[in-house]
């Protein structure tokens, strides 16, 4: 008789469990016997219905009597303290709205500052004190042209003040290092981060990390829910499957929405569907063919 070792995984043990999914773990990861979970990934240029899930996608909602034309306008607005710049940007396509955030103008004190794997801003106290060991060490070195702080070799303050700026920590070693000279066009090929952790909405600000913040942004998805028939279609379409966003991000600081927060709502407005809805779309679809018949009848009966 051939025993099985003991790490096998045989036919009739439990399932891994569907809910824990991640789209990244081979095949291999699943117990022998089960097939991996179906996986919709939501992209704004997928096919149905991963692209009308995407917040790329087109919507006709009024929120506090603003009108919203795509979810992304609306996060992008977000941004932005100005109630008319909000408005512009929630009337926007999503593709437009994306492409206008770019040049969304923010305070210098929003942009991040990275060291040891923290976030942090410019006005704030882990700045002001890691400035602080920055010049005492500089001056412990005033007769080297480097200096060490933090296991790094730096050149010059100025180039520990744009290092900061670069999230990469390998990156960031380089620019630590660079003469004063070449800091210049360094900079050029730093992408800023902003802080995300004080967004607005309709004169009001929300803390990122806020109950309050996540109510807003459920209570946008809920009314899209509600108002937009082909947005339940969708999400009727993907019973059967796991709902993944790869192209998301997954740190509240880098994000206004990360890849979680986005597929929590989704999944829970799922659970939202009933017999109402399912009602209401059927004749909401039913409806152009019923009146083209009758259009044709009235017509028939002039002649």
């Amino acid at each position: 008789m051939i025993s099985i070792p003991q790490q096998t995984k045989i036919y009739n043990q439990t399932p891994y469990p569907k809910q824990t999914y991640h789209y990244k773990r081979p095949a291999a990861y699943y117990y022998i016997g089960y097939e991996a979970p179906k996986v919709i990934d939501i992209k704004a240029r997928g096919s149905f219905p991963a692209n009308i899930l995407s917040n790329f996608a087109n919507t006709n909602l009024q929120i506090d009597g603003i009108q919203i034309n795509s979810i992304e306008g609306f996060l992008q607005a977000l941004k932005v303290k100005d109630k008319a710049e909000q408005q512009k940007l929630c009337s926007m396509s999503g593709f437009d709205a994306k492409k206008a955030s770019k040049s969304i103008k923010r305070a210098k004190d929003d942009i991040l500052l990275f060291w040891n794997h923290s976030a942090f801003r410019k006005d704030s106290p882990m700045f002001r004190q890691i400035l602080a060991q920055v010049l005492e060490q500089k001056s412990k070195s005033a007769n080297s042209d480097f200096f060490q702080f933090g296991n790094k070799t730096i050149s010059s303050v100025n180039a520990f003040l744009l290092a900061l700026k670069e999230k990469n920590p390998l990156i960031q070693q380089k620019v630590c290092s660079l003469p004063e000279e070449k800091l210049k066009e360094a900079a050029k090929n730093i992408r800023l981060n902003y802080d995300t952790r004080t967004l607005y909405w309709n004169g009001k600000s929300f803390k990122r990390d806020s109950q309050e913040y996540k109510d807003l942004l459920k209570r946008v998805y809920t009314e899209r829910y509600k108002q937009d028939s082909l947005f339940r279609k969708a999400l009727r379409a993907t019973k059967d499957y796991v709902l993944v966003h790869s192209i998301g991000k997954n740190d509240i600081n880098e994000t206004i929405l990360t890849a979680k927060e986005f597929t929590d709502i989704l999944n829970e407005l799922r659970g939202k569907d009933n017999f109402i809805y399912r009602t209401n779309d059927y004749f909401l679809a039913k409806m152009p063919r019923f009146f083209n018949n009758v259009k044709t009848i009235i017509l028939k009966h002039k002649i």
